[in-house]
């Protein structure tokens, strides 16, 4: 009850809130199209609504500075409704007001409202805002509404303003909140204040939407902060649409009927959720059929709008206000029946409803110009989200402790139960992983030795039928016995079963560890510069330039020191090049680069040409026992091995290899070697004269 209570003072704060709200400015009034403001103490009185009687000339769009007599006056701010002729909602009409000044001059500025649905504004002859585009027709003007601050420096103590407004798009016509004077300063601290406040509602209205919906996320089952989360998402953009329409800020490109669509559905979903919010939070109490009654109303509004142009569904306001009422009506109600068989919470709803409830009331009649309270329903709406919005918290609080504290119970019940499943089970689960990684591992060297079987058996059978066929040949006469060009194919192929077989070897040996390799420390720029000095006469004698490029040389003074084993150092470099050979057409290049990688303390080894290169495909798989790729640019075909065994090699001197290439431009393979030590060039020479 002491919650009710403070529900219900904390309304009617706002209610004095909202009522004193629009008091701030002075209240001076305009008489025959003139404002006297001469005796207006600008430091005392800030700001200066310019409401009154102002001159009107309907269907027309005089220009500023001609000078004619009113054929009519028109109170403002309001429609432009004149009270002895009732005129319709769709045409164009010229305003007039004079202003008469302190004779204090300065920078003066301007509040401007949002007018229905396009204006010019002129002070003293000079255009000073503008909102969309005015015409005598429908098809000439271009529906806008924003509102605007502008600022003006008098030299006369007489204001002359002129204001052109056309609708013909919507039912809303003339302005609704007043213009409003002030020095520059604190106009500008007014529309600076408006946006601010604003921000505060979409910020926390925004925060309050992710928050149930992330709860929701969290809890699928349970539907209430879904439907919260969609009062608080709806209400925002209502926020975003009215006072200072900041959504046309965000999203200039938005589409101006789109937007009225949207300033007309947020309340109407708003409502939905709300009956969905107060049916899932108190089940039982609201009819069915009154409940689809009301949400089939409202999604038949929105339908409505949605299929209408603004002409039409903004004529249907009334009809979207007494579906509001009625259904904030009904949930009152529902609250109070709630409130009456003692359900939690519903105390709290009916405070906060009712309030905003009176606060939707005074909307209505603020719409229909009525009352003169300003838009106060979203503060109404705004407090009471924030009551609702604690409330569940505070609900799904309250169930996470009872979650924790049946858990905590539930551990203390079970513990002794799970030590001792824990003690049996734990030597069940290390044999029965012993026994999955025994079955994985053999289960992985069958797969392996069949998969090597069948491709040795594969490499092994072609050449082998090869020399069968040359060999049956001459056997039966059809090729002549002794015939040196068929005897040269069979001893070609007995050597290419010969570095197979050796290469086979080779890999078994790699593969069970069982090659110990004769590291020696070595200055691998000089070891470099030695092999490749080997290699220039074979790669001229298939016209092939080949060079040796040493970036260590930069550091001159260094020498780096790597261990390796000679022989099968050698035998990496020496299968690299001779790929570089068979891959190169003559003509080409083939480059021996050693550099030094800083970072990782490495030297690297690139093999570069300007072979066939490697296909895009075939990269991932060209260290893979008996790959061949499918470029192939000799006549002669190795069997798929050298590649792996040079990777073994090197990973058995602590290096990685891997390999780039762009087909049809070339290759480059890399290998690393670990630097042991990087001394003076002078000490390397000394301990390889000592060697």
């Amino acid at each position: 009850m002491v919650i009710v209570l403070r529900v219900w003072f904390f309304g009617v704060m706002l209610i004095l809130l909202a009522s004193c709200s629009t008091g701030t400015a002075i209240d001076y009034k305009a008489e025959g199209g003139v404002l006297d403001l001469r005796g207006w103490n600008q430091s005392e009185e800030k700001i200066v609504s310019l409401d009154g009687e102002w001159e009107f000339y309907w269907k027309s769009l005089d220009g500023p500075g001609q000078d004619k007599d009113a054929s009519s006056y028109l109170h403002t701010p309001g429609s432009w409704q004149l009270e002895n002729e009732e005129l319709p909602h769709h045409g164009y009409a010229t305003y007039r007001l004079k202003v008469l000044l302190p004779d204090n001059q300065g920078v003066y500025g301007l509040y401007v409202p949002s007018m229905y649905s396009a204006y010019q504004m002129w002070v003293d002859n000079e255009m000073l805002a503008s909102s969309g585009q005015v015409g005598t027709s429908r098809a000439d003007m271009a529906p806008r509404h924003l509102p605007k601050t502008v600022y003006f420096e008098s030299g006369d103590t007489e204001v002359d303003i002129w204001i052109h407004v056309s609708d013909f798009y919507q039912r809303k016509t003339g302005w609704t909140e007043p213009i409003q004077l002030g020095s520059s300063a604190v106009i500008q601290a007014k529309r600076d204040q408006n946006v601010t406040t604003e921000m505060i509602f979409i910020v926390s209205l925004g925060a309050m939407a992710l928050y149930h919906f992330g709860l929701f996320a969290m809890r699928p089952q349970h539907r209430t902060a879904l439907y919260f989360g969609g009062t608080c998402a709806a209400i925002m953009v209502r926020t975003l649409l009215l006072g200072e329409v900041l959504l046309m800020h965000f999203l200039p490109w938005l589409n101006w009927e789109f937007s009225l669509k949207l300033e007309y559905w947020s309340p109407s979903v708003a409502v939905l959720c709300f009956i969905l919010y107060i049916d899932s939070q108190f089940k039982g109490e609201m009819r069915n059929r009154s409940k689809r009654l009301l949400i089939g109303a409202l999604m038949a509004f929105n339908v409505f709008v949605l299929l209408t142009p603004a002409r039409i569904f903004t004529e249907m306001m009334i009809v979207l206000q007494a579906l509001c009422t009625f259904g904030l009506f009904y949930l009152i109600i529902i609250l109070w029946k709630a409130f009456y068989h003692k359900k939690c919470g519903a105390g709290l709803h009916v405070a906060a409803m009712s309030f905003l409830f009176v606060f939707v009331i005074m909307d209505i009649l603020y719409y229909n110009e009525i009352i003169a309270t300003g838009e106060t329903v979203s503060i109404g709406l705004f407090a009471y989200l924030i009551a609702q919005s604690f409330y569940l918290s505070r609900e799904y609080t309250n169930a996470l402790r009872q979650s924790e504290a049946l858990s905590a119970h539930l551990q203390k019940v079970n513990q002794t139960l799970e030590e001792q499943v824990e003690v049996r089970t734990g030597k069940l689960v290390k044999a029965n992983e012993s026994l999955r990684k025994a079955n994985d591992q053999l289960f992985n060297m069958h797969k392996a030795r069949r998969e090597l079987m069948t491709n040795i058996s594969h490499e092994l059978n072609t050449p082998l039928t090869s020399i069968q066929g040359y060999i049956k040949a001459m056997i039966d006469r059809v090729v002549e016995p002794g015939n040196p060009k068929y005897l040269e194919l069979v001893y070609n192929k007995t050597v290419f079963l010969d570095k197979l077989i050796e290469d086979l070897r080779e890999l078994s040996k790699l593969d069970a560890k069982t090659i110990t390799y004769q590291l020696e420390r070595t200055d691998i720029a000089e070891f470099m510069s030695r092999l490749s000095a080997s290699y220039y006469p074979e790669m001229e004698k298939a016209g092939i330039a080949m060079r040796f490029v040493n970036s260590l040389s930069n550091d001159a003074d260094k020498t780096y020191m790597v261990e390796l084993d000679h022989i099968r150092m050698e035998q990496v470099i020496s299968n690299l090049l001779y790929n570089a050979e068979k891959f190169t057409l003559p003509g080409g290049r083939v480059e021996l680069e050693l550099t030094f990688d800083r970072e990782n303390h490495n030297v690297c080894i690139f093999v570069h040409d300007t072979g066939a290169g490697i296909k895009k495909q075939d990269l991932p798989y060209v260290f893979h026992r008996f790959y061949k790729g499918t470029v192939n640019t000799h006549p002669e075909e190795g069997g798929g091995l050298g590649l792996a065994i040079c990777k073994e090699i090197v990973a058995g001197h602590g290096g990685h290899m891997g390999v780039e290439s762009i087909e049809g431009e070339g290759s480059s393979f890399c290998f690393t070697l670990p630097v042991q030590e990087i001394v003076p060039s002078s000490d390397s020479k000394a301990q390889m004269m000592e060697k």
